[in-house]
């Protein structure tokens, strides 16, 4: 069963009568067709969470910690910067970066399933010297 906090905002009726206020919105604003229709095709997006408040809702009903595998100045957000970084822009990225979130993607992957096992004990998720690798001040 999908949890409707990880799917959408709004209920499907709400959100409707909110796209069609949108979607006049924008046919008042732009006038371009072609750029209208562009916008239109998008709006239904503004119903989905962000992917930052879907991971952080997924983590905290499981209870899962993740604090432990990010150095003090970082946070959750580093992960989903690494993954725009990845898919929506031509930037080159920091392949240390990327080493160091892949690390910790396996770390939340492994420690979801333990959850769901029943396992509580995180203590070797990532094993020690993973962790010290992937704590430490950049």
């Amino acid at each position: 069963k999908t949890n409707s906090e990880f799917k959408e905002i709004l209920e499907d009726e709400k959100f409707s009568a909110l796209n069609e206020s949108i979607k006049a919105l924008v046919s008042e604003f732009v006038g371009d067709e072609n750029k209208r229709r562009m916008i239109h095709k998008k709006t239904k997006e503004l119903n989905r969470p962000a992917l930052i408040d879907v991971l952080g809702a997924m983590l905290k009903k499981y209870n899962i910690n993740w604090v432990d595998l990010y150095p003090p100045e970082k946070d959750l957000r580093s992960l989903i910067n690494t993954r725009n970084t990845l898919f929506h822009s031509s930037q080159e990225i920091n392949s240390d970066g990327l080493v160091n979130e892949m690390y910790r993607v396996q770390a939340l992957v492994e420690r979801i399933i333990l959850s769901l096992l029943g396992w509580r004990d995180f203590s070797k998720s990532p094993e020690s010297f993973i962790k010290s690798f992937i704590t430490r001040a950049n």
